[in-house]
């Protein structure tokens, strides 16, 4: 009798994906639009410590362990460019740019955060990225966006990221990153990829304030340092990628503060933005 080999199968688990169609996204361009109307991604298998990420009752507790493992490259001539758009096509985790998720992050945390009226403005990596070329700086590893308000776990804005697909969780700040359900997680998840501590695409959220004299401003990472009121307020637009989003209303006073006077000159990755 001859013996067939035998398959070995290992514990595996899928997440349950959400389905973009059933979405409701603020915008009708031309990513939300494609997102809904594309032949689903098949969902990712998890094996392993992965395994784990088929369990979102925890996932407060689990923090970045809980984010979706993607891998990306940060070649600053190839991501030139990189857009949330290059996600709806097939990718490997060498022609995926990380730029192109941050993209998508950025512009789906922005809009939920100003629609749930938090006054959100770029800030830090993401404000120069957009000074410097209007786009994602492609060796960044996160985006930045400031917000006035209280975040909660349990807020409107948590369930409303929740229901497209993104994780929020607090890691000494606020933080999103995205969530194992996403509909683009199978594109996405690199199975050879750690679920670790900054060990993938996320948004970081900085707290503003205004002084109790009204004078300034407050924000995280700032240090001991306060922006006068008159730099921040009214807001004014930039652009990433075509899209205009606000930051403060003086954005050169603020990138001469925080990086230099050669804040437009892109440094090595040691050195810096």
């Amino acid at each position: 009798m001859r013996l067939l080999p035998s398959t070995i199968i290992f514990p595996h688990c899928s997440p349950q994906v959400l389905d973009a169609s059933n979405i409701d996204y603020y915008a009708d361009d031309r990513f939300n639009t494609m997102i809904k109307t594309i032949k689903p991604f098949a969902p990712p298998v998890f094996t392993g410590n992965h395994r784990k990420l088929c369990k979102d009752s925890s996932r407060l507790k689990q923090k970045f362990h809980y984010c979706l493992p993607i891998s990306g490259t940060k070649d600053s001539d190839f991501c030139s460019k990189a857009d949330r758009l290059d996600l709806l096509l097939p990718q490997t985790r060498s022609t995926r740019c990380h730029a192109s998720v941050l993209h998508m992050l950025l512009v789906d945390v922005y809009e939920e955060l100003q629609a749930h009226e938090y006054s959100p403005i770029l800030t830090y990596g993401s404000l120069l990225g957009a000074v410097r070329n209007g786009s994602i700086i492609p060796f960044t590893e996160d985006t930045d966006i400031a917000y006035s308000g209280e975040i909660t776990s349990d807020s409107a804005l948590a369930e409303a990221l929740w229901k497209k697909g993104y994780h929020l969780f607090t890691n000494r700040i606020w933080r999103v990153c995205v969530a194992p359900t996403h509909p683009l997680a199978g594109n996405l998840f690199d199975p050879d990829r750690p679920a670790k501590n900054f060990a993938m695409p996320y948004v970081d959220l900085y707290s503003m304030n205004k002084t109790e004299d009204e004078a300034a401003y407050t924000m995280q990472e700032l240090r001991r340092r306060t922006l006068p009121t008159d730099s921040v307020e009214p807001f004014s637009k930039v652009m990433i990628n075509g899209l205009p989003f606000n930051t403060v209303h003086d954005p050169e006073f603020f990138l001469l503060a925080e990086y230099g006077a050669d804040f437009r000159s892109p440094k090595p990755r040691n050195r810096g933005k």
